[in-house]
């Protein structure tokens, strides 16, 4: 919160957080009540929120979430205020053509009516105002979102988006591990494989050379009985 020429003024997550909205719902609603919503600037170039622009999203907040308005009746609503406000500056007492000095009751002959008594009756008529809020109080429809639902259901969305490419790169990742594992396996059998005929080979060859053995075992035992 700083203050300065302009008194207090906040920035956007202040401000979201003493109106209790997030800051993109009040980014929001800068684009579509531009025209009276006007945060400031500080010498940095941040953007600030004085007490009129707090007070301003907090009416704003009544019309779209208290008295269910869409976003244009909203919009009608705020510039009929301030419309009457003019209007109420208007016509103070020393504006009317009946409080002038010269048309004082006072300075009237007794038993006349001023001239211009009919002109100083006219002021009532704003009470007409009434039925211009007719089309503005009307609720908005049941399935039209809020801004701050569209915006997180956008959220949403991206999230999901993003947890979908994750899957699909995890999946690529599985995969490609168990394409490995595969080949692997393949390598490895293969070996086995190797490994085995080269063990019977060998086995082979010793059974050869056990029978060669056996007959030189022999030959000699006959070769002593000779001598013998």
């Amino acid at each position: 919160m700083e203050a300065g020429a302009r008194g207090k003024t906040y920035k956007i997550g202040q401000a979201a957080k003493l109106l209790d909205v997030k800051p993109f719902v009040l980014r929001f609603w800068e684009s579509e009540f531009k025209d009276v919503l006007v945060p400031v600037r500080t010498p940095s170039g941040q953007r600030a929120y004085t007490q009129g622009n707090v007070e301003l999203v907090r009416e704003i907040k009544r019309l779209l979430y208290d008295e269910g308005l869409t976003i244009e009746g909203a919009k009608k609503r705020l510039h009929q205020a301030k419309g009457q406000a003019s209007g109420q500056l208007g016509s103070q007492p020393g504006s009317q053509p009946g409080n002038q000095p010269g048309n004082q009751p006072g300075n009237q002959p007794s038993g006349q009516t001023p001239p211009q008594a009919p002109l100083a009756s006219a002021p009532p008529a704003p009470a007409q105002a009434a039925p211009a809020q007719h089309f503005e109080a009307q609720p908005a429809l049941p399935g039209l979102a809020r801004p701050e639902q569209v915006a997180a259901a956008q959220a949403s969305a991206a999230q999901f988006a993003t947890a979908q490419a994750e899957a699909r790169r995890a999946a690529a990742q599985l995969a490609a591990a168990q394409e490995a594992a595969a080949q692997a396996s393949a390598t490895a059998a293969a070996h086995v494989a190797t490994a085995t005929q080269a063990a019977a080979r060998a086995t082979a060859r010793a059974d050869a050379l056990a029978l060669v053995l056996s007959d030189l075992q022999q030959e000699l035992k006959a070769i002593r009985d000779l001598l013998g």
